[in-house]
């Protein structure tokens, strides 16, 4: 008879080691997960899987899971600034109501335009084009969802991953961004309860 599926509780995560299977899972991976390589069982690799997804994103903010492809930036060409018309004078200088007499703008020093940051690449002179995962990564995502009779939430875990709004260093690690990977620990966990542990030796 199979279990009924458990869920994390928004505010816990496996992360913090207090999702609904955190314990049986922990459990397996010390008993099934070897120190390197893959596991010999499907459990123990399900749980691997997952284990170091979770942790690349907890972790490192999946600065090792995402590859960007980067392309000069056309705002800038490639230069990283853009030059502004200045804002405090009209052509480069200042008009002294008085004295009648014009001077260099002080913001501009008399040229007339400012030189800053590019709006578009913030100066890197380059802009991120295509995203992917990581093949490490990647086959780790394609074995929980060949495996998992619900791969929807691996599903929803890869076009997180792919978010061209999200990734690394813009990641917030809230509740609604945990609850992607705590979804796929409680697909992981209610499998292992319920599926025998076949050998993946032969495979």
């Amino acid at each position: 008879m199979k279990t009924e599926k458990l869920i994390t509780e928004k505010g816990k995560s496996y992360w913090a080691n207090n999702g609904a299977y955190s314990t049986l899972l922990d459990e397996k991976w010390n008993e099934l997960v070897p120190s390197s390589g893959n596991a010999e069982t499907l459990h123990g690799e399900l749980i691997r899987c997952f284990g170091r997804l979770n942790y690349e994103f907890g972790n490192n903010g999946n600065c090792n899971a995402i590859n960007f492809t980067k392309d000069t930036c056309h705002s800038c060409c490639g230069d990283g600034y853009e030059e502004r018309d200045c804002y405090s004078c009209d052509g480069g200088k200042i008009y002294d109501e008085d004295t009648e007499e014009e001077s260099d703008c002080t913001e501009c020093d008399g040229l007339g335009y400012t030189t800053e940051n590019c709006y578009n690449c913030d100066g890197d002179g380059e802009i991120e084009e295509d995203i992917s995962i990581d093949d490490y990564y990647q086959d780790m995502i394609d074995f929980l969802i060949i495996n998992l009779p619900d791969s929807t939430s691996v599903e929803n875990l890869q076009d997180f991953l792919v978010d061209k709004n999200k990734g690394y260093s813009r990641y917030k690690f809230d509740e609604n961004e945990m609850a992607i990977y705590n979804a796929v620990g409680d697909a992981v966990g209610h499998f292992i309860l319920n599926n025998p542990n076949n050998s993946l030796l032969n495979h």
